[in-house]
């Protein structure tokens, strides 16, 4: 069996109530999926006690960095009616959109499910 994985992909952000808007209106994000060094390199995984007996795990994720490495794309963002943005370290720069990159972020680190395989 050989498993065909496509190495990027096109995600529909649920922020800013984006996919309630028209098609043509939607802010539209394409990414590449992470390798297995990304993986490790954007994740912090600290123990911690949690109550008595217990211990915890808190997990710092680098959104910015996987934004910056991942991101390929976005297509529907302009500021103030103005040329649309597409270049993801620009984007990255408008005040309050880390909700958009911190999405992103999670969506990445979830990375491929089921349905991205192609058999």
């Amino acid at each position: 069996m050989q498993v065909s994985l496509a190495k990027t992909r096109t995600y529909i952000p649920k922020c800013w109530k984006n996919r309630k808007a028209a098609k043509d209106k939607q802010v539209t994000v394409e990414y590449k999926l992470m390798t297995a060094e990304q993986e490790e390199r954007f994740s912090e995984m600290y123990l911690h006690r949690s109550g008595d007996d217990g211990f915890g795990m808190t997990v710092k994720t680098h959104a910015v960095e996987i934004w910056d490495e991942c991101v390929t794309k976005v297509v529907g963002i302009g500021i103030d009616g103005g040329a649309p943005i597409t270049d993801p370290k620009k984007v990255r720069e408008i005040p309050g959109i880390y909700e958009l990159v911190s999405e992103m972020a999670a969506v990445i680190k979830r990375g491929l499910t089921e349905e991205d395989s192609k058999n």
